[in-house]
């Protein structure tokens, strides 16, 4: 992984803490993760013209892409009904990298040397840490299901991105697609979350969906393409750095109190992304 890749997948990282920040933020944010989520299409549109598109075993990736996506924004929608989003989202991103680098392993034939497992087990540890301890509650059993059936479904789509990334021309014209594709669907299945209203309630929402919509679709476009480039599992896991990320943008825009357990997990997820940058 050379130190361009590196830093620009702790870019889209931010970028994800972000847009999940902006979310934290509206006053409706069933509306506007649907919004951030559709937006991404319109912003992926020039894109279309600029990358070359997909073809042949890359767009069957796409076409089981598209699903895989799908079922995570709706689980992880679930999820957060059920339980604190400041430790379902973690728990869910948490339990991906490990997933991720085993399967990978098994079907993409990516071979991880040792520190880079240990640096991928250490980052996942924080995170898991930070969601069972670094929140303000306990985790209610029905949500730690149902963010672990999304961690499921987080594998499923980057294992499909990284894989579908590499056989296309371009990764990034495999990411615009996959966005823009995505968008009819998000909008026709919307009122099955949100309700019959979802529409009018994303209208007042705009200003946060243009803001998160560029940030995702921007972020999503170098980690596809970043997968490209370099292991995916090692890619899978440095993106869950978003967590760190999330957590100082909680504290400094949100005003959240940082715990003890809060700081020792940002310790572990700080030392995964250092170790899987020595680990090469």
């Amino acid at each position: 992984m050379s130190w361009t890749i590196f830093f620009a997948v702790l870019l889209a990282a931010s970028m994800h803490a972000g847009w999940n920040t902006l979310i934290k933020l509206s006053r409706d944010g069933t509306a506007a993760i649907t919004l951030v989520m559709s937006a991404g299409g319109v912003f992926a549109l020039p894109l279309l013209f600029v990358f070359a598109a997909p073809h042949g075993r890359g767009i069957i990736l796409l076409a089981l892409s598209i699903p895989a996506h799908i079922l995570y924004y709706i689980w992880l929608n679930r999820a957060y009904a059920k339980g604190d989003m400041g430790q379902v989202y973690p728990l869910a991103r948490g339990a991906a990298p490990l997933l991720t680098a085993l399967i990978s392993a098994v079907f993409l034939h990516e071979g991880l040397s040792l520190p880079a497992w240990a640096a991928i087990i250490v980052l996942s540890s924080g995170i898991m840490l930070m969601a069972l301890r670094g929140g303000a509650g306990r985790l209610r059993i029905k949500a730690v299901k149902l963010a672990l059936t999304t961690s499921v479904f987080i594998t499923a789509y980057t294992l499909i991105d990284g894989w579908g990334g590499r056989l296309s021309p371009s990764g990034a014209g495999f990411a615009a697609w996959l966005m823009f594709l995505e968008t009819p669907v998000i909008l026709a299945i919307a009122p099955l979350w949100g309700g019959g209203n979802i529409y009018r309630r994303m209208a007042r929402e705009w200003k946060t969906g243009l803001a998160g919509g560029a940030l995702a679709t921007t972020g999503f476009t170098i980690v596809i393409w970043a997968m490209s480039q370099a292991p995916v599992a090692a890619i899978a896991a440095l993106r869950e750095s978003s967590i760190l990320f999330a957590m100082g943008l909680s504290v400094l825009v949100l005003g959240e109190k940082v715990s003890g357990w809060r700081i020792v997990s940002a310790a572990f997820i700080l030392a995964g992304v250092i170790g899987l940058r020595l680990a090469g």
